[in-house]
């Protein structure tokens, strides 16, 4: 959601899950086009019926398909469901805080697995934590579920009144690496391009922090001592937790070019990044963490 959280106020939840899917050679590929043909016929339908309907197709046509076609099914409704939620903000939000009659009940909002977010008195319709993880972790594969148990715990500390988020720097370097070890794990996953992107904006934001995690002095406003130490210490974490990891490398080779710059922002810092193929984050607002 794909450039992951790259503007202001975007989640990481907002991703429209457009990765590039690699279906199995056995899906029914019939079968996913009919579901795509029946999703477009639901393009006028009020935001709760299409969720809804989506959601009742699934089940009424793959709950007893084989697990490729579940898979692939899976796929499809949730790109399906991030995409309708995305598409009703941009048409239909924000709106102003106190206008909740514009918005689905909440009973609605529950069962169809949307919370609304709020910022500087404006509102936004999210995905929920646990619904995609609790609707059809029994039905998908062992990779999918990983996968959907990740994006739960990073939703969660998401807030339900604020875009601001309650996870720390740590929690920043433990996302990382484990999306790392998520991509070594399930190689054949659906949504590995989606996983790849999560690692590869976890890392950038790990080097160079965000608004909600600095990591470097904001103008002539330096990094004081103890931000610095703190911030050392989350990285002496990563490369003693996961010392043969591709993060523990690059943060290794990051340090002596982070200080030597004097934890500020810099050309030399900006090559680093661009030699590792990172997104250079600094002053990005994110839900990355606080």
């Amino acid at each position: 959601m794909l450039t992951i959280c790259l503007v202001a106020a975007v989640f990481v939840s907002a991703c429209p899950g457009d990765a590039v899917v690699h279906p199995a050679n056995s899906v029914n590929k019939g079968a996913l086009e009919q579901y795509s043909s029946y999703l477009n016929t639901l393009s006028g339908c009020p935001i709760v019926v299409r969720i809804r309907e989506a959601r009742k197709y699934y089940f009424d046509h793959f709950s007893k398909s084989t697990q490729s076609d579940k898979d692939a099914a899976f796929v499809r409704y949730r790109a399906y469901y991030l995409d309708t939620i995305r598409r009703f903000n941009l048409g239909s939000f924000p709106v102003l805080a106190g206008s909740e009659t514009l918005l689905p009940s909440p009973e609605d909002l529950k069962d169809c697995g949307m919370r609304i977010l709020g910022s500087e008195g404006l509102l936004y319709l999210d995905e929920t934590p646990e619904f995609l993880l609790e609707t059809f972790g029994g039905h998908v594969s062992r990779s999918l579920r990983a996968f959907l148990k990740m994006k739960k715990d990073e939703l969660s500390t998401i807030s339900y009144s604020t875009v601001r988020n309650s996870a720390t720097f740590l929690d920043v370097a433990k996302r990382c690496l484990g999306w790392e070890a998520y991509i070594g794990t399930y190689q054949k996953s659906l949504l590995m391009n989606e996983a790849m992107q999560c690692y590869e904006v976890y890392l950038s934001a790990l080097l160079t922090g965000t608004v909600y995690t600095p990591v470097l002095g904001v103008g002539d406003v330096g990094r004081s001592a103890e931000e610095r130490r703190k911030n050392l210490s989350v990285y002496e974490y990563v490369i003693k937790k996961e010392p043969k990891s591709r993060t523990a490398r690059v943060v290794s080779e990051y340090i002596p070019v982070l200080k030597a710059n004097d934890f500020s922002d810099t050309p030399a810092l900006r090559a680093f990044c661009e030699k590792n193929e990172l997104e250079f984050m600094y002053g990005y607002y994110t839900a990355l963490g606080d």
